[in-house]
């Protein structure tokens, strides 16, 4: 059997609903219609108490394959066509719904109610005072007939023209030189010629002129003079944008770095910034592209190695598709807001870096910050939310950790973490910025350090900035959860996208890593060394290896100050040994210059 099509589904759903309730006095010849949905007959008895009380009318509806969206035909047909100052002895009907006030929102139903109650206010039987002129010009089809309805003092009256028009918008019939609209008011037809109407337009349009003429000539016109442009000067103090002055702490400058000088401060793990093959790259990239995209991704800033970065880190990361930021610090700071709104609820490490803490800000969400790397912590905190319904089915909660957090180097317990979330049911969003990489046997972060499937973190996002020789960062995971943030992601809607070049670079970068995966066991032999022997003397001496510098009036629970120290592949036992002499000499530096002024 033939699939039916959204009309004749239309109208067998109509057809089934006008069968089971009908309205009074309405049946329709539900057999004929079944056989036929484009043809219904419809049997109608007048209402009892009006003109027609008794009487017995048979409709017809025509309908066309663009129903409900063009009207149906529907006349009287039979030997009882109701005598009506809106029915035809033909059949046709005057009604307003059949033809300019059709809506696909209107029924057969809603028809035959408006034919009942046109029937059951009238107030006097007879026919249109046109009706012989009508019957003898007319269509066979009522919806060929372009009907004018005007509203008296009193009634609502129709008037009615044939479609076949003459220049003038007017029917004239074959021999007829003249022709006569009618308009009914207070029930009665006063009859205008053409002519005289032509008078009355040519009057109204001559007064339209000659006020307008008149209000052009007379109007004076006041030329505007600015207050602000005269020859004396005005004194302008603008208002400072920041009323108090902001202090931030600053590392001192230690001059330019160049290749005498052992780099441990910067956080470029693999040390592929002057690989040979990834300067000449981007180079090659810079005179094919020039040096920016000059526009947003989601404008003109796309370019195919964006496309080919985003393919490659998805291929990488074992996710169905990624979206490149041009800035480390944006991607995460855009990526909370665009899913965490006002209203939701965030669980937060109370260590996180700068730009989770600016982007949960951003979200304008109630925050939760549960103790650094304390799954205990967590797992109180999420049970006592549980029992006040801050947790509940209507309410979006989020879970935002860090796998290596920035600001103390410890790992992230992945592991409860995911527990904690799948049994309170939060969206984990994970920061793997200083782990992409670095960590797990293809450097695919912490996921696949701690054997946990990727499918567990609804959001990935990571920084390009520490182990790809580039800047920018991407965000992974499922198609609907990136392509979300094409659209409501901040730093990807309008910011400039990632210079070709360095899209480039971090292309190259991805290829080194996955043809040279012993790199990676390079760095982790360095970082044991590092580890064990830095921190051994750190606990000897009470120094500490950590973060730098702080807002210390914007950042949650800033460290105390402190050095940062990051290990690299191409550190070797002798680099090892050079810097904790340096940092002996420092602290013995700095220890007895504080005996001296205590003393």
């Amino acid at each position: 059997m033939a699939a039916m099509s959204p009309s004749e589904r239309r109208l067998q759903k109509e057809l089934m609903a006008l069968m089971k309730e009908p309205p009074a006095g309405v049946t329709v010849d539900g057999d004929q219609a079944s056989q036929n949905l484009t043809l219904w007959t419809i049997h109608m008895e007048g209402v009892p108490g009006t003109l027609y009380e008794g009487e017995k009318f048979v409709l017809q509806f025509k309908f066309t394959n663009k129903y409900p969206f063009d009207s149906p035909e529907v006349t009287f047909v039979g030997n009882n066509i109701p005598v009506h100052p809106h029915v035809y002895s033909n059949g046709h009907i005057c009604l307003s719904i059949l033809t300019d006030d059709w809506s696909p929102a209107l029924s057969v139903q809603s028809v035959c109610l408006s034919i009942v109650s046109m029937l059951s206010s009238c107030k006097e039987k007879k026919r249109p005072p046109d009706n012989s002129f009508y019957v003898k010009t007319c269509s066979k089809n009522p919806k060929k007939t372009k009907w004018w309805y005007h509203v008296g003092n009193r009634m609502r009256k129709e008037i009615m023209f044939p479609l076949d028009m003459s220049d003038h918008g007017l029917f004239i019939p074959n021999g007829h030189k003249t022709f006569h609209k009618e308009k009914w008011t207070n029930n009665e037809y006063l009859r205008q010629s053409p002519s005289s109407m032509s008078w009355w337009t040519f009057l109204i349009a001559l007064q339209v002129i000659i006020v307008s003429t008149y209000f052009l000539w007379t109007k004076k016109t006041k030329k505007y003079k600015d207050p602000l442009m005269t020859e004396e000067r005005i004194e302008w103090n603008p208002i400072p944008l920041v009323p108090y002055e902001v202090e931030c702490e600053e590392p001192p400058l230690m001059g330019k770095i160049d290749e005498n000088v052992l780099n441990v401060g910067a956080t470029s793990f693999l040390c592929l910034e002057k690989e040979e093959i990834i300067l000449e790259n981007a180079i090659n990239c810079l005179h094919k592209y020039g040096v920016g995209s000059c526009g947003p991704r989601g404008f003109y800033g796309t370019i195919d190695v964006h496309l080919e970065l985003e393919e490659r880190l998805a291929k990488f990361l074992e996710v169905e598709e990624t979206c490149v930021y041009s800035y480390g610090f944006s991607t995460i700071a855009s990526a909370i807001p665009a899913y965490s709104k006002k209203g939701d609820i965030i669980f937060a490490d109370e260590a996180v870096w700068f730009a989770i803490q600016k982007g949960i800000e951003a979200s304008r969400s109630t925050v939760r910050y549960f103790k650094h790397n304390d799954a205990s912590d967590l797992e109180r905190m999420l049970s006592e939310a549980a029992q006040k319904k801050e947790l509940n089915p209507k309410r979006r909660a989020f879970l935002v950790v860090e796998a290596i957090y920035f600001n103390t180097g410890e790992m992230c317990p992945l592991k409860q973490v995911v527990e904690l979330a799948r049994r309170f049911k939060l969206r984990i969003i994970l920061d793997e910025s200083l782990t992409i990489g670095v960590l797990g046997k293809h450097g695919r972060g912490i996921t696949e350090h701690l054997k946990i499937p990727r499918d567990e973190i609804d959001l990935i996002v990571g920084s390009l900035e520490h182990s790809f020789a580039t800047i920018g960062g991407f965000c992974a995971g499922t198609h609907f959860i990136v392509e979300h943030q094409r659209l409501s992601g901040l730093g990807y809607c309008f910011s400039a996208s990632l210079p070709p070049m360095l899209t480039q670079a971090a292309i190259t970068a991805l290829d080194i890593l996955e043809e040279k995966p012993d790199m990676l066991k390079e760095l982790d032999e360095n970082s044991k060394k590092l580890n064990k022997k830095i921190a051994n003397y750190c606990m000897e001496k009470g120094v500490a290896f950590a973060v730098a510098a702080y807002l210390r009036d914007a950042e949650i629970k800033c460290p105390e100050p402190s050095i940062r120290l990051a290990s690299s592949r191409k550190l070797n036992d002798t680099n090892i040994s050079m810097i904790c002499n340096l940092l002996d000499e420092a602290y013995e530096s700095v220890t007895s210059n504080l005996k001296l002024q205590s003393s």
